[in-house]
């Protein structure tokens, strides 16, 4: 954080968001109490487990400092789908808070059906590189437009951010193919992992 008036006004701006997502989360809470669940549940031929927090009765709370991003999108997306597929409860909703919006999944999804894929894809990408790219992906899912993926993957000069290809893992995963790295697989993979999660969504974008 910058120095002098630069770093206060950047710390006053982030305590106005903690506390307005504080509030949005006291509404929700409404006394109840936090349950912490562990997880171990087999999911196609794997064994996953863990512990799901931030449980509230029947529905998962979780919160974001800032504007709602793909990586958050996929981590609520996941922490919903264990939550309804590795437990033996009546189906529950995730919900994310940022100071910007309010992300709403649904407790009406197949979620051991869309882990499955998802554990699967994660196999695959455990023994290659797999064309999964989220900002370029979540582009396609919702315009499906190669050219607007293209448009997230490599950069443009209208864009004020760098293009995803170059994340650094990503220039040494493809890097004989960053010019071309949606034209094979990539539409499927993003297909099968962006499509549920929006079709899930009750509210958000």
């Amino acid at each position: 954080m910058p120095s002098g008036g630069a770093g206060e006004s950047a710390a006053e701006a982030i305590w106005i968001s903690a506390g307005f997502v504080c509030l949005k989360l006291k509404s929700l809470f409404k006394g109840s109490r936090a349950e912490t669940l562990s997880l171990r549940s087999p999911i196609g031929g794997w064994q996953l487990s863990g512990e799901i927090d931030s449980v509230f009765g029947d529905q998962q709370v979780l919160w974001a400092a800032d504007r709602i991003n793909v990586w958050t999108k996929l981590e609520a997306w996941c922490r919903h789908l264990l939550l309804n597929a590795g437990f033996d409860r009546p189906p529950s909703s995730t919900i994310v808070l940022s100071p910007y919006e309010v992300m709403t999944f649904s407790p009406k999804v197949d979620a051991s059906t869309e882990l499955s894929r998802l554990v699967d894809l994660y196999a695959s990408g455990m023994t290659r590189p797999l064309a999964f790219f989220p900002r370029s992906a979540f582009t396609w899912a919702e315009k499906g437009e190669l050219k607007a993926a293209y448009g997230e993957w490599l950069g443009s000069e209208f864009s004020s951010s760098s293009g995803e290809a170059t994340d650094p893992y990503f220039e040494l995963a493809f890097r004989h193919e960053l010019e071309t790295a949606l034209d094979g697989e990539f539409k499927s993979v993003a297909n099968h992992v962006i499509d549920p999660l929006l079709e899930a969504l009750v509210s958000g974008s």
